[in-house]
């Protein structure tokens, strides 16, 4: 999954994203964004741990 690299986004940025892209965009799982470093997705913790319970 990429570099390894954690980010924090902050819960207003996340409610942006909501208002703004919501209606075009349903959201079907978590926030999702591009590590600037490698440019590979980068999920929420808590999202990883729930995919791992699935699979597992």
């Amino acid at each position: 999954m990429g570099c390894g690299v954690k980010e924090i986004i902050p819960e207003d940025v996340l409610d942006y994203f909501d208002l703004t892209y919501g209606e075009r965009t349903p959201l079907t799982g978590p926030h999702v964004f591009r590590c600037e470093k490698c440019h590979a997705e980068m999920y929420p913790d808590w999202w990883i741990e729930r995919q791992k319970r699935v699979t597992d």
